[in-house]
Formats: C-alpha cells, structure tokens, sequence
C-alpha cells in the first residue's frame, strides 16, 4: 500500500459519526496554499448498511483527533482506505455515467463532476481557479477547465458527450452561494462528437 500518500490518520474517539479520518497527500482546491487536502471521514464500519464514509476535505490538525497509526484502524476501515489508495482502483464504471450536467446562467457556465473523477483522471493540478467546489463537486468553467476535463475523459476512456435539448431549473452552489440556475445535460456519444 502507498502510504506516502496518506498525510495522517486520526480518531475523534466517537464526537462525531466520522469517528476516523484519513488525510491524504492531495491538495483539496485548485489554491494549492489554503491547507485543504482530500480526506476520508468515517465510521468504524463504513460498510455497514449503517456506516459511513465520505470523501470531503480536511485541514491536518489537533481538531481530528489523537493522531494514530494505520494498524489501529478497524479492518473495514483499513479496507476503505486499500481501496481508495489501490492502483486503478478508479475505474470507469465508478465515475462515467451517460450524461453530466452543465449549468449556466446568463454569461457563464459550469460543468458538474464529483471530485473523485478530477482526481481519478490526474488533473486537479490544471484546474483554474475561476472553477468552484462545493459538497464533493466541482464545478468546471466552461471557457478553459471544462474542456481540460472533457480531453482527460476521452484520453483515459475514450469516450465524448454531446449537448443534448432538456433542461432543468435548480439551486446551485457556485461562487460561494446558492443561485438558481438552468441546467442542460451533456449525454455520451453514440459516435464522434
């Protein structure tokens, strides 16, 4: 297992549901200076039906917890933290679907991914800051990041998407707040985009 990619491990001993964390060596935003990195937060068993887990963002700190060896993580969770950090562990099944979400307002627009995908694909270093994250999503700038995005998508997996017509009003979280926001669906290609 790659533990120079784990920055620290801690446990709150139970003051919240994500009695553990695991703060990984990956910078959570594009501003590699604000001390964000990629985290998983959870239970001490996060397979349970019960359980959880979720990838988030962490600053490394007291706040945690008492920091602690891998070994003294329950075995499911020694196991969700293998399987985040196994080789390929991301595949395409995990992160493509036949549509995504672009979201746009007047002058802008925005495609939605999850930041597991970013990271899956190896690009969370090229993505600007006119790019925002909010609850696990990012959301690309149509005019530079979307397209990094898209290239990245079709390189690893072959695979390109396509404005379709259908189209949806709902609250975003963008630029720090919530907007109402109309949102187009990209679907996969059944050919060359």
């Amino acid at each position: 297992m790659d533990t120079e990619r784990i920055l620290g491990i801690y446990d709150n001993g139970g003051r919240t549901f994500d009695r553990y964390t695991v703060v990984y060596n990956e910078h959570f935003t594009w501003d590699k200076t604000d001390g964000l990195f990629v985290c998983l937060g959870m239970s001490g068993n996060p397979f349970h039906p019960q359980g959880f887990a979720q990838h988030s963002s962490a600053m490394v700190g007291p706040h945690l917890g008492k920091q602690i060896e891998f070994t003294d993580l329950p075995k499911d969770c020694q196991e969700a933290v293998r399987n985040d950090l196994a080789p390929g562990k991301i595949e395409k099944e995990s992160i493509m679907r036949n549509q995504l979400a672009y979201i746009h307002d007047a002058g802008h627009g925005w495609l939605e991914v999850s930041m597991k995908e970013i990271i899956a694909l190896g690009i969370q270093h090229k993505i600007s800051n006119f790019s925002y994250m909010a609850f696990g999503s990012a959301y690309l700038e149509e005019d530079c990041d979307m397209g990094i995005y898209l290239t990245a998508l079709k390189e690893k997996h072959g695979e390109s998407f396509q404005f379709r017509e259908g189209f949806e009003y709902r609250n975003v979280y963008i630029d720090g707040r919530w907007n109402g926001r109309d949102r187009f669906n990209m679907y996969q290609a059944q050919g060359e985009a």
